[in-house]
């Protein structure tokens, strides 16, 4: 008889074959299904012949523990993936979490940089040195392009077609995108690679990474994020900054000079336009605040 952790283990298989999804969201879905189903085993209940009762019940530990109605939501929608699964697979009949109502969350805003702001924080590393020729290539790059993190430590030179401009991606799903750069991101990379990439190389270990730690192996997120955050600093930034704000930055900026959405949605790489639009809404708010200064009857 099949038991809590074999389905996880299953599903864990599922999602990576049949879904073909990412490392990192496979990994987001199992950690939410664990919790759930560590709370199966704790209650000693087959989370085959759990109920509505129970799926609330778990629900509250969630809110008990501080989770945020956005977590909650993830939560719900990726217990509702487990359970058609389980379906599918014959191991239950219905879905106890199906007719659940996920809460209601007020949107925020993602936080951008300002055009200053960038200008300061690709300004801060020392281009006088290896290390600060590799940060401000990966800096350049990340807003030039709208990467995400993982996109960008893990990017390999064949994915680098640096004379036409643009990089080769795999994204979520293992749906293949190109990302165009600017002239600035490329004489970045240029640098790097033809004077500085050379001295972070060890045969063996760094393979065809385009970013490389001093110990020769690829840079991790929280390296960047590490990275960013110390520059961030030193160029006397007060905004909170992370990787994803430079992704935000990206979208925002070429809203804000005319680049068609569809054109940003596909350059971010998301599947649904509605996530595009978030960013439809910070240009509303700026031409507002635009709106109330200049006007004279605002």
């Amino acid at each position: 008889m099949i038991n809590n952790e074999e389905y996880l283990d299953s599903y864990s298989t599922y999602l990576k074959i049949e879904k073909g999804l990412a490392e990192n969201s496979i990994e987001s879905y199992k950690n939410n299904v664990m919790k759930y189903v560590n709370f199966g085993i704790k209650n000693k209940i087959d989370v085959k012949n759990a109920d509505e009762d129970f799926i609330n019940q778990f629900l509250a530990l969630l809110y008990d523990e501080q989770y945020s109605d956005t977590s909650v939501t993830h939560t719900i929608i990726v217990l509702k993936g487990f359970y058609k699964y389980m379906i599918l697979e014959g191991y239950c009949d219905s879905s106890p979490i199906a007719n659940i109502i996920s809460p209601k969350i007020s949107r925020k805003l993602p936080i951008y940089l300002t055009y200053e702001e960038i200008e300061q924080l690709v300004s801060a590393p020392n281009k006088e040195t290896s290390r600060g020729l590799r940060d401000y290539a990966m800096i350049e790059l990340m807003y030039s392009s709208g990467l995400r993190v993982t996109e960008l430590v893990m990017l390999e030179v064949n994915q680098l077609q640096l004379e036409q401009g643009y990089l080769i991606l795999m994204g979520k799903g293992n749906k293949e995108r190109i990302a165009p750069f600017g002239a600035s991101a490329k004489k970045a990379l240029e640098d790097y690679i033809d004077n500085a990439r050379g001295d972070f190389y060890k045969r063996g270990i760094s393979k065809d990474y385009v970013f490389l730690s001093r110990l020769g192996k690829p840079f991790t997120r929280q390296g960047f994020w590490k990275m960013i955050k110390k520059y961030s600093r030193e160029a006397g930034i007060e905004k909170e900054i992370s990787p994803h704000k430079l992704r935000h930055s990206f979208a925002t900026h070429l809203l804000e000079n005319g680049a068609n959405l569809r054109v940003i949605q596909k350059m971010l790489g998301h599947s649904n336009i509605t996530t595009t639009q978030i960013y439809t809404h910070i240009n509303y708010e700026r031409l507002s605040k635009i709106f109330n200064k200049a006007h004279p009857r605002a």
